[in-house]
């Protein structure tokens, strides 16, 4: 449970489980952060976080999505890989990640399948990218995401990490020659992934490939996707 992780008097807590910051005065990147996010959700709703995500996000955009792989209508399920001493070697196929799914726990402790735990394929992240794009309709107010876009953690990049400036549960990338971009970056399993939008230039980019041999680069990104977002933003980004 949430509470034997986190509280001092739980039975699994540990003083690693917190960083030595102030609140608000640092940002470090955590999956168990967005998992309780999702415990939140659970507990507001009533509602497990996986369900309410189909409810609210992929019926009403009538997405083949899912966190648990048997409920996707479509076969083709892309296996994972990996480069590992010169050879390319697959991580999970379809059968491992059948067997992969956590089982549902109570009601506000399901933190470990929602950071990276959804199947989509890049038509179900387009039609996501269209409503975010279009102001969120029908998934999330306007107003919503005008603050899920406001800067809640600003700060100089350590070495090997993109992260300068982070909304809610959205990146904000300026690396690429100030041109802002919100979204976010996927890498498990051998995939490597993004979601990049700016929405006062009508501007998206999803990229998704299930292994390579990536070379990771100084600025926090691997060299496919630097190098895609670079092509892409100077071929499509027209200020005028």
């Amino acid at each position: 449970s949430l509470f034997d992780l986190l509280h001092p008097d739980g039975k699994y807590f540990v003083q690693e489980t917190y960083s030595g910051y102030r609140p608000g005065s640092h940002f470090q990147y955590s999956n168990l952060g967005c998992g309780i996010l999702a415990c939140i959700i659970e507990k507001v709703t009533g509602k497990y976080f996986t369900d309410y995500v189909k409810e609210v996000v992929f019926n009403p955009l009538k997405l083949d999505a899912s966190f648990i792989v048997t409920d996707i209508q479509s076969k083709d399920v892309a296996s994972t890989y990996v480069m590992r001493n010169g050879e390319i070697k697959m991580t999970r196929d379809r059968d491992l990640f059948e067997k992969g799914v956590y089982k549902k726990f109570p009601l506000g402790d399901n933190f470990r399948g929602p950071a990276g735990g959804c199947f989509i394929s890049t038509n179900g992240l387009m039609k996501i990218m269209i409503a975010l794009l279009k102001g969120g309709h029908p998934i999330i107010k306007e107003t919503t995401l005008h603050k899920m876009m406001q800067m809640a953690w600003a700060g100089y990049r350590e070495k090997n990490e993109s992260y300068t400036a982070k909304g809610l549960q959205l990146q904000i990338v300026d690396y690429f020659d100030n041109r802002r971009l919100y979204g976010h970056f996927g890498d498990a399993y051998g995939v490597k992934s993004y979601f990049l939008f700016n929405k006062k230039e009508q501007l998206g980019m999803i990229f998704i490939t299930n292994g390579g041999g990536y070379k990771y680069q100084e600025c926090g990104y691997s060299d496919v996707q630097e190098k895609l977002i670079k092509e892409s933003l100077d071929k499509y980004w027209n200020p005028e």
